[in-house]
């Protein structure tokens, strides 16, 4: 396997651990998918190498997969963030 096919299997991996780490949800589970998606035609690359316009086009999916779950991560940890309590936001003003 090539260097820049190995480059995408670790990003597919970095982002399999950090979408284990979110809790459930439905956006969650179709990226998952969209993942393995990725994974499966990496290891059918394993037989036959990819052409330059096919590996072009699965790093382009795995990096929007990276905004993806960036975004997902950003939007879970909004949304389980406390507002500051009122005598924090007094004392600053």
């Amino acid at each position: 396997m090539s260097k820049s096919l190995l480059v995408v299997r670790e990003a597919a991996d970095v982002l399999l651990r950090r979408l284990n780490c979110l809790p459930p949800s439905e956006k969650a589970d179709e990226l998952q998918a969209r993942l393995r998606d990725c994974l499966k035609e990496t290891e059918q690359w394993c037989a036959s190498a990819p052409t330059h316009q096919e590996h072009d086009g699965l790093s382009m999916r795995v990096l929007a997969l990276h905004v993806a779950v960036t975004m997902l991560e950003r939007n879970n940890a909004s949304s389980t963030r406390r507002p500051l309590s009122r005598r924090y936001v007094d004392a600053d003003s």
